[in-house]
């Protein structure tokens, strides 16, 4: 992935979540470095960094073989390095937990992330569970005028198409393991949040060049997005193909609520 289009999709996470682009404007794609980052922890300032939650998942068995300790949950390392390097703070989200767990934990964050990963939606008390007191929470907050985003990556897209219709399930199979694509935009994409402010050398790499990174078998095609009555609050900025030329939608947003997935 070219480093300009990393830094543009990181900056442009934490913009979309903390809705402050006067402070991590996309154009700037300015990253904290860590020593930069330590000087601020360790000094008496007033820390006015996000703290963005990230959702855990079970443990999958091939995971859980490798660890003697009998591990529940996890959070890849990654999704906390990707927060963290646009500037944010990371708390984790703990699966398994009752609803006034959320409810009190989700007034105390500026965002959360439902993460990629491998797990199945319909496991008691796991991650797609938690995942639904997690949207309902953020659609509360939100008509209280309290700005609350959420950003679902991969897996976490899938969840976020799955929880917007009340856990059916509306995903197709697909091959599109290891694949490395250009994002086919909408006519309309400039138009969204996610992309109105996004610098056009950036565009025309999303564009042009295989840079996103799909690890699925999932996914939402037009047709399922538009028979589960998802087009009627969900708008679709770009699709893409598989191993075997099925179309895919690529990336969302809300058309109200401050919320966005990705699929790759």
């Amino acid at each position: 992935m070219a480093p300009s289009t990393v830094l543009f999709t990181v900056s442009l996470v934490l913009v979309t979540i903390v809705g402050t682009p006067q402070r991590l404007f996309v154009e700037s794609a300015t990253v904290i470095s860590s020593e930069d980052h330590r000087s601020r922890v360790g000094s008496s300032q007033l820390n006015e960094e996000p703290i963005i939650g990230v959702l855990a998942q079970e443990m999958s068995y091939s995971l859980a073989e490798k660890y003697e300790e009998n591990y529940e949950s996890y959070i890849a390392a990654s999704y906390v390095k990707f927060v963290e390097g646009a500037g944010a703070r990371v708390v984790p989200i703990w699966i398994n937990k009752t609803r006034d767990y959320y409810e009190s934990l989700l007034p105390k964050l500026n965002g959360a992330l439902f993460p990629g990963g491998a797990t199945w939606f319909n496991q008691s008390n796991g991650y797609a569970e938690a995942g639904r007191h997690i949207y309902d929470v953020a659609v509360e907050l939100n008509a209280q005028g309290v700005y609350f985003p959420v950003w679902g990556t991969c897996l976490g897209f899938e969840l976020l198409t799955y929880l917007a219709v009340d856990g059916n399930e509306h995903r197709a199979h697909c091959s599109s393991n290891n694949q490395g694509l250009h994002l086919d935009f909408t006519a309309d994409f400039r138009t969204s949040r996610l992309f109105a402010k996004a610098p056009e050398d950036v565009v025309q790499i999303l564009a042009n060049e295989p840079v996103t990174a799909n690890f699925h078998q999932f996914c939402t095609t037009e047709q399922n997005f538009t028979e589960y009555g998802l087009d009627r609050e969900w708008r679709v900025m770009s699709t893409n193909k598989d191993w075997n030329g099925l179309e895919f939608i690529s990336t969302i947003e809300h058309k109200t609520l401050p919320f966005y997935g990705v699929q790759f």
